[in-house]
């Protein structure tokens, strides 16, 4: 007797069926989540350009947050610190509006005042607006329209009156201070934000200009009746007021450390590193990160950006140049070496090297 398998069409069939159909829910249960976040866009509009420090950093901020890589990103430079005239400003805001349209992201992150003048004002006025994050912006939100339901983020507020603090407690003598910016928006915006500040000293001036000549004689005139100058922004400074192209920022500082007789002070890592003695220095990588890790939670709950509020970044890190300081005579106090960083107008220095510096 020889022993026979029975096949029946019907069960084998349907065994087929119980495998494929376990082996798609399987597949489904796994591939899911990557499936959803892969298709989550953001779309990350910088005011200015690849390869500003400040920007730069803010981008190192966002991609840090977004490191697991499950979302579609693309980033547009609306270059507004080189190319400073109205016309391109309000062409590169088009051309992220166009941007919006084409990539269809579901939140948008700008960063710094010009994304908002030139682009997300516009953007979160429509009814069809995706979710807007910005970040490293000076200007209030009332001046975006941003108090609606699209729109959240984290304002710059400087560590102007800290870094004055800390430069009159190092130098006592420094009692008058002058504060000189180019005439950009951000410099716009920390002006007005300034004023609203019990600054620690006597301010003798507020000085903005737009060309290299009004640069050198606001310093040669801080030379004269300050103790200090405080320097914001260099970036948008033209050889000439009708040019649109602005200086290499390095040439006007270089320029103002070798016919400075004052201290220069900062608020920004790039001001210290091109030759400023001292800041309590924002971080631009805390901006791009809060705002990156505000996009992801977004798209996880499904909440609108109202529901999250509007907030200022609150890290800022203590920063000297070595060659500034032993340029004034600055002694620093040992108790502040484990929170500062030193720079010197090429890079940092190593803490073996701080010796060379007169401690306290």
């Amino acid at each position: 007797m020889t022993n026979s398998i029975f096949h029946c069409p019907i069960c084998s069939g349907s065994v087929r069926i119980r495998r494929q159909l376990s082996m798609a829910i399987y597949l489904v249960l796994i591939l899911t989540p990557s499936l959803l976040f892969a298709q989550s866009r953001i779309l990350v509009v910088h005011s200015y350009h690849a390869g500003y420090e400040w920007t730069d950093s803010i981008q190192t901020g966002i991609d840090h947050a977004f490191s697991d890589g499950s979302y579609d990103i693309q980033v547009l430079y609306m270059d507004t610190k080189r190319q400073t005239d109205e016309a391109w400003k309000i062409k590169a805001g088009q051309r992220a509006m166009r941007k919006v349209a084409a990539f269809k992201p579901d939140v948008v992150i700008t960063t710094d005042d010009n994304a908002q003048a030139y682009f997300a004002k516009q953007l979160a006025q429509q009814k069809d607006s995706p979710r807007i994050v910005f970040c490293g912006v000076n200007g209030s939100p009332e001046l975006y329209g941003f108090h609606n339901k699209n729109v959240t983020g984290f304002l710059s507020r400087s560590h102007v009156t800290g870094t004055l603090k800390l430069a009159k407690a190092l130098d006592p003598k420094i009692k008058r201070i002058t504060f000189i910016s180019d005439d950009s928006i951000t410099s716009q915006k920390s002006y007005e934000y300034y004023r609203t500040l019990d600054i620690p000293m006597q301010v003798v001036r507020y000085v903005k200009v737009t060309n290299f000549s009004q640069w050198q004689s606001a310093v040669f005139k801080a030379n004269q009746d300050s103790d200090a100058i405080l320097v914001t922004m260099y970036h948008t400074v033209k050889q000439a007021s009708n040019e649109t192209m602005s200086m290499k920022p390095q040439h006007v500082m270089q320029w103002t450390v070798k016919n400075c007789i004052v201290p220069i002070l900062g608020i920004l890592p790039f001001t210290v590193k091109d030759g400023a003695m001292l800041g309590i220095c924002s971080s631009g990588q805390e901006h791009g990160y809060l705002a990156g890790i505000t996009a992801i939670d977004m798209i996880k709950t499904g909440r609108r950006a109202s529901l999250y509020p509007i907030n200022t970044s609150m890290e800022g890190k203590i920063m000297f140049n070595s060659d500034a300081v032993l340029k004034h005579g600055i002694r620093i106090p040992k108790s502040l070496s484990p929170v500062i960083q030193m720079v010197n107008t090429i890079k940092p220095v190593e803490q073996a090297a701080w010796g060379d510096l007169d401690w306290e």
